[in-house]
Parts: structure tokens; C-alpha cells; sequence
């Protein structure tokens, strides 16, 4: 049983199990469909563009955990949607007319 700052094992309060959320969620990646770790692996490191060090590694970290979800299958996974999702983001681009975008997909 885990005690609380106290030291009391037999009072713990919703504060300290609030408390202790982040060590609890530790798991979060296990939760992840394959399907769902296959989009964070190749949608890459969408969003953390201009943010600070700590989130780029962060972002890195949970595409590298993904593949974990199901090694034997990911790297197929991941091989037959890659186009699928570039050729999307490419063609967003392409009508929006944004030209930096349309190089950036590529």
C-alpha cells in the first residue's frame, strides 16, 4: 500500500492520488492502438514546430515508443501508409498555394 507525505498508509486522499498522476499514466503508449501508432509515426513531429527543446524530444520519444506497440508489424505498417499520408499533406498544400508548405511535405 502506498502512504501518503504523512507517512499514513491508511488515509490516502483524492490529493495524493492526484497527486501522483503522472507516475500512474506512465503506461500511456501501451494504450495505443497500432493504427494510432502508426499515424504518430508517420504524421512525425506535426505541431511542436518553434517549441522548445523538451517537447521536440518529448514528440520524438513517444514516435520512437510507438513503434514498440507491435514491432513485428509496425514497420509495414508504416511502409504502406507512408505515401498515403505525405501525398495528403502534399496536396493540402498544393491547394492552399503555399509553396514552402508544398516543399516541406516533400
Amino acid at each position: 500500500c502506498k502512504k501518503n507525505k504523512e507517512g499514513d498508509s491508511a488515509n490516502m486522499t483524492y490529493k495524493d492520488l492526484k497527486d501522483r498522476k503522472g507516475e500512474i499514466n506512465k503506461d500511456e503508449v501501451l494504450r495505443v492502438s497500432m493504427f494510432d501508432a502508426c499515424r504518430r509515426i508517420v504524421e512525425g513531429s506535426r505541431g511542436v514546430e518553434g517549441s522548445d527543446l523538451k517537447a521536440v524530444t518529448s514528440s520524438l520519444m513517444k514516435r520512437s515508443d510507438a513503434y514498440f506497440v507491435d514491432y513485428m508489424l509496425m514497420g509495414l505498417m508504416t511502409h504502406q501508409n507512408y505515401l498515403k499520408v505525405c501525398s495528403g499533406q502534399f496536396n493540402k498544400a498544393k491547394l492552399a498555394g503555399d509553396e514552402e508548405e508544398e516543399i516541406a511535405a516533400l
